[in-house]
């Protein structure tokens, strides 16, 4: 656990490791001139010599900034030690002293290593401006010193003379730019460089090892955990290229944007590494808490690798992607702890050469970052590369014990087959030996069976010889059935001929019934238009005779209006006292008095007539609606009125209509015409009776409307409900219906009238009708008495 504790507080020190060794090696004093020798090799920090002054429009020159306006805004570098910012370029300025006595070269270091673009200004002996060239992303070929990430260039100084050199430096990956001033000599610098090399082509060397190693054994064992240990070293090894620029020494050398890239592909390392972890001790069976915990976060690894590039790509914004980057790191070591004390106290053999080859690494780089903060040791970082070979050898030797157990476990498993395999033979000898004796057993029943069948097999062949003579005499009677057969197939091309005779008796009498319809429609017809024209005739008769005598009147009066006509102002008095006394002779002739009466009583016949016909032509109106397709809202008293209108002819002769309307009927949603053809059908049959009947009583026939309502409503109530029906009856006196006919009058032909007088279809048609609106017609009588037919129809049809 203190051990955990301790890795937490190294990492919190990494990052703020920039800041942190900026201030250490700060002194308090400030000096102007930086004063060389030839006796030391190394100047270290050197930024209290610095002035430094900020440029945030970026478009200042060396020639603008040395001029009398800018060059006394420089201030001495501790103004600026914490508030450089990214977008902003800086300008520094030192002056270096050789007190040697010879001309000599040195190495300057300008900038913090990292730092995308430095450049140096100074005058040479011969007063020529020297420019150079340096920084992270200045292309290889442009260096003057193009090893590495460091912003360094070579100063010659002359012997005794001090060189002011100007140092510009800007960021365009949003990392605020740092000052970094040193100066060393250039064997010091190939020394180190040689060092490096060295040291990083051993790291290199080994990791390449192991990584093509651990791939072999994936393709020869087909084990992923080998594949996901390989990529972890591979994705390891990404960071030392990043950190010490072999990419941009290499394959990059134009291109050195690249590396901030190669920087977000390290973090796959995290992911590897819990993967290596999951397959290694197959967490999924050890903690398989801790497994689903360990997919999320490689889930969500993967997810923030992609913005992380995300943000590389749009905005180029290193300084964010490694704040993410290290965060990130931090949670992962904090998480890896607490996994590996769960993995721990599984007392797992295998998870021990996790932990410690984690702890080894976690050790290593804590030693290097106590070197790196407080003595300043600058090969501290090779301790973690040396923690990272400690721990790939003790994932390898952790390696080869799993599968040291994996092969123990393989043979265990082997013998535990053979010993299976041998007990399995012993079972299989003992079960043929079980078996031969079971066959042996069968063998003889067989025999048994076989004699069995043999005396049933002569069974069989005489019952054969039985069942053959049985067949004959089936044959013998199969030839009388054929005959039989052929003389049934004769008998049912009769009775198919006899069948079509029947059905074109049936279309006949189909085609005989639709023309005894269309008779009785055309004989309700004929009797409509008797009746219409005895009804229209008589107005008529009155109008046109009325013409004629108020023609001759008219005629008498235009003579008198032509006679007035010729009199007028121009005529004397004496012509116009002849002209009245010819006008009271005329009056007294023509009877004025008498022919204004006739005449006013002739126009009153004319009116009486018209409106008479006007009326019967309306009652024509309702009674044939041609509309039956549809159904329609209807009056039922205006239909029983322009039916009683119609056969008013017949009810003249001695029959008394009396009329018993509910007032409160409502309006009947039917088919009208077909509707008023029954109550025609009922009426007439109703006036014959009526008109038949012997006895000196007056004829008559009482029609009622009632309606009946399924609905609860008060006694002022005039709404209707769908379930609400209306009954009409038509009731006469006349001789009634005997009982054995009454059965009889709504089936189709059945009539009671003389030859000639009806077709038996009227009521057939009437009930049809009635049930086609969902309705009951019913006959009640009593001989000699009269008879009451009841029409029941619902208020609303039901589609």
């Amino acid at each position: 656990m203190h051990r955990n504790l301790l890795f937490i507080f190294f990492i919190i020190i990494i990052c703020g490791f920039n800041q942190v060794i900026v201030k250490a090696s700060n002194p308090e004093s400030l000096v102007n001139t930086v004063v060389l020798d030839s006796e030391n090799s190394r100047h270290g920090y050197l930024n209290q010599h610095l002035f430094v002054f900020q440029d945030s429009t970026n478009l200042l020159t060396f020639n603008e900034v040395i001029s009398e306006k800018y060059i006394h805004s420089f201030l001495p570098f501790k103004n600026y030690d914490k508030n450089l910012k990214a977008s902003n370029t800086y300008w520094g300025r030192i002056s270096i002293k050789n007190n040697s006595s010879e001309d000599k070269s040195w190495l300057f270091h300008t900038a913090q290593k990292g730092t995308n673009f430095s450049e140096v200004y100074y005058h040479n002996k011969k007063g020529e401006l020297v420019t150079k060239e340096t920084g992270e992303y200045v292309p290889f070929d442009e260096k003057e010193l193009p090893k590495n990430r460091q912003c360094k260039v070579i100063l010659s100084i002359p012997a005794k003379s001090t060189l002011n050199v100007f140092i510009k430096i800007k960021n365009v990956d949003k990392r605020p730019p740092v000052f970094d001033v040193k100066i060393s000599s250039i064997e010091a610098y190939h020394q180190d460089l040689e060092q490096r090399n060295l040291f990083q082509g051993i790291f290199q060397g080994i990791i390449w090892i192991m990584m093509v190693y651990n791939l072999f054994l994936y393709f020869y064992i087909k084990d992923k955990a080998y594949l996901f240990y390989a990529v972890y070293i591979g994705t390891m090894m990404l960071y030392f290229v990043y950190y010490y620029g072999f990419a941009i020494e290499s394959i990059a050398k134009n291109f050195p944007q690249v590396n901030p890239f190669i920087y977000v592909f390290s973090g796959l390392a995290t992911v590897n590494y819990f993967q290596f972890i999951r397959l290694f001790v197959d967490t999924k069976k050890l903690i398989p808490y801790w497994d689903k915990i360990l997919l999320w976060i490689i889930r969500g690894r993967l997810l923030i690798l992609g913005v992380e590039l995300s943000i590389l790509s749009i905005d180029f914004n290193y300084y964010l992607v490694s704040k993410i980057s290290t965060y990130v790191l931090l949670a992962a070591v904090l998480f890896s702890s607490v996994l590996l004390i769960a993995l721990l106290k599984t007392r797992s053999s295998l998870a021990l050469y996790l932990i410690f080859g984690t702890v080894s690494l976690k050790i290593m780089a804590l030693l290097a970052t106590f070197l790196l903060v407080f003595w300043e040791v600058s090969f501290a970082v090779s301790f973690i590369q040396l923690g990272i070979i400690l721990e790939i050898l003790l994932f390898s030797f952790g390696l080869g014990y799993r599968f040291k157990l994996n092969d123990e476990k393989r043979i265990n498993e082997q013998e535990q087959l053979i010993n299976r395999l041998k007990k399995s033979e012993k079972l299989r000898i003992e079960l043929n030996q079980e078996l031969e004796k079971k066959v042996q057993e069968r063998t003889e029943k067989v025999r048994e069976h076989q004699q069995e069948i043999a005396l049933q097999a002569k069974e069989l062949v005489e019952m054969n010889w039985e069942l053959y003579e049985k067949n004959d005499e089936l044959y013998k009677t199969n030839d009388e059935l054929e005959i039989t057969n052929h003389k049934l197939s004769s008998s049912n091309k009769e009775l198919n001929f006899l069948n079509e005779k029947l059905n074109n008796t049936l279309g006949q009498l189909k085609a005989a019934q639709v023309q005894l319809i269309q008779s009785e429609k055309m004989a309700s017809v004929g009797l409509l238009t008797a009746g219409i024209a005895h009804e229209i005739n008589n107005p008529i008769n009155f109008v046109y005779a009325g013409v004629e005598a108020l023609e001759m009147v008219l005629t008498e009066l235009m003579e008198v209006l032509e006679h007035y006509d010729k009199i007028g102002s121009e005529n004397s008095k004496e012509e116009i006292i002849a002209f009245l006394d010819d006008m009271e002779r005329m009056k007294d002739e023509f009877d004025f008095e008498g022919n204004k009466e006739d005449a006013m009583a002739l126009i009153k016949d004319i009116k009486e007539g018209a409106v008479r016909t006007a009326e019967i032509v309306r009652g024509l109106r309702v009674f044939s609606r041609l509309d039956e397709d549809e159904l329609k809202s209807a009056n039922i008293h205006e239909g029983l009125d322009s039916t009683l209108t119609l056969l008013r002819t017949q009810l003249k002769e001695g029959v008394n209509v009396i009329k018993e309307y509910d007032s409160n009927l409502p309006i009947v949603e039917c088919y009208p015409g077909q509707l008023n053809q029954v109550f025609m059908n009922v009426l007439v049959n109703a006036i014959h009776a009526v008109k038949d009947k012997e006895d000196a009583e007056e004829g008559q026939v009482i029609i009622s409307t009632t309606v009946h309502s399924m609905a609860i409503a008060g006694e002022d109530s005039t709404e209707f409900d769908e379930g609400d029906f209306v009954e009409i009856k038509i009731i006469d006196n006349g001789n009634g219906i005997p009982e054995d006919v009454k059965e009889k009058i709504f089936e189709p032909f059945y009539t009671t009238k003389d030859v000639g007088e009806g077709t038996g279809l009227g009521l057939s048609i009437s009930h049809s009708i009635i049930e086609k609106h969902f309705g009951k017609i019913a006959a009640e009588s009593k001989e000699g008495e009269g008879t009451s037919f009841s029409i029941i129809i619902p208020v609303k049809q039901n589609n």
